[in-house]
Formats: C-alpha cells, sequence, structure tokens
C-alpha cells in the first residue's frame, strides 16, 4: 500500500504570497486581513529587546486610544 503525504497548509496555499494576505485570514481563524508589509513590521518589532517593544506598544496604544477617542466625538 502506497502512502500518501497530505499537503500542508503552506503547500496548500502558496498564493499566500502573491495575495498579501495571512493563512490565518484565508482559513477563517481572524478577520483582520493582514498585508506583508503588516506582516514584516510586526516581525520587526518582535526582533526588538523588551525596552524597545514596550516603547513602541505604549506608542502604539496611546495612538489607538485616541484615535477611537475622536471617532466617538465626531
Amino acid at each position: 500500500m502506497r502512502q500518501v503525504q497530505e499537503p500542508t497548509y503552506l503547500e496548500e496555499f502558496p498564493w499566500t504570497k502573491w495575495e498579501e494576505v495571512s493563512l490565518d485570514w484565508l482559513v477563517g481563524n481572524t478577520d483582520t486581513e493582514l498585508n506583508t508589509n503588516t506582516l514584516n513590521r510586526i516581525q520587526d518589532i518582535d526582533k526588538l529587546n523588551e525596552k524597545d517593544k514596550e516603547l513602541i506598544f505604549e506608542f502604539l496604544d496611546s495612538f489607538i486610544s485616541n484615535r477611537k477617542i475622536k471617532k466617538v466625538l465626531t
């Protein structure tokens, strides 16, 4: 009997790279579509030391909160 190897998700969805969407989005694990540029930035942030990451996330949290407040007030 011949053994059949099931393809991995990456082999099944090679077009995720040229479509610039995440595999999670394609298989329905998230409703947020992240393009390659955004994913690359997140990976770059993840490579930073903890102090720098904390600073970046502090800024992002403040910025996002500010935008949400502005949206409610307009």
